[in-house]
């Protein structure tokens, strides 16, 4: 795997819609609890250059097992664990997490904020670097993407990473939308350097 793409996982490592100032208080208040996955919930979503709009990384994933330590699932043919908390994916068929990855801090709130860190490391090449973030719950705002349209969580997140397998670094800025009754991110934003991508939600299929 190139850094570059190793960069881009950060979210799912997932640009919300333009709304008239002060849409944001008004839109309907949200439960931002943990979300209660089931067995054959199926997401598909799309990573595209913010610069150029190509396509750079489709992910569709399925969950088969729900525990209260984790989730595990598939991801495009090999396995992904997302912790038992829903605060982050441990693992996928490229990368592995370790530390204390905290990308939602359920229940979500307004005004929320946390700070985490956590190494990622390649599974199929030897990469391995640090992140650290801030995050804060900035908003709750209606998003459209292809999946359709979602009430959600806008959190912001800054920081910073480093290589521990080379000499690079740099700032990291990440903007998550997660919609409640997607039980996920449907939109997402990563900055770092030249690296600049957005992820949307195309698709899903979730279990009553």
């Amino acid at each position: 795997m190139s850094f570059r793409r190793a960069l881009s996982t950060c979210l799912l490592v997932l640009p919300a819609l333009t709304l008239p100032t002060g849409a944001s208080a008004q839109a309907p208040a949200l439960k931002g609890d943990m979300p209660a996955f089931k067995v054959g919930d199926t997401w598909r979503w799309v990573r595209s250059d913010k610069r150029t709009g190509a396509q750079e990384a489709e992910t569709v994933r399925t969950v088969t097992t729900v525990t209260a330590d984790r989730i595990e699932g598939t991801e495009n043919g090999g396995n992904v664990i997302i912790s038992g908390d829903a605060s982050s994916v441990m693992e996928t068929p490229e990368w592995t997490r370790t530390g204390s990855p905290r990308f939602y801090d359920f229940p979500l709130a307004l005004g929320k904020k946390w700070r985490f860190d956590y190494v990622q490391s390649g599974k199929t090449s030897t990469y391995s670097s640090r992140w650290q973030y801030e995050a804060e719950v900035v908003a709750m705002e209606k998003v459209k993407v292809p999946a359709g349209e979602f009430d959600a969580f806008k959190v912001v997140y800054k920081g910073y990473w480093n290589s521990l397998t080379g000499s690079g670094s740099g700032s990291s800025a990440v903007t998550n939308w997660y919609a409640p009754a997607a039980r996920t991110t449907v939109r997402g934003e990563f900055e770092s350097g030249r690296n600049s991508n957005r992820t949307e939600l195309m698709e899903l299929k979730l279990q009553p």
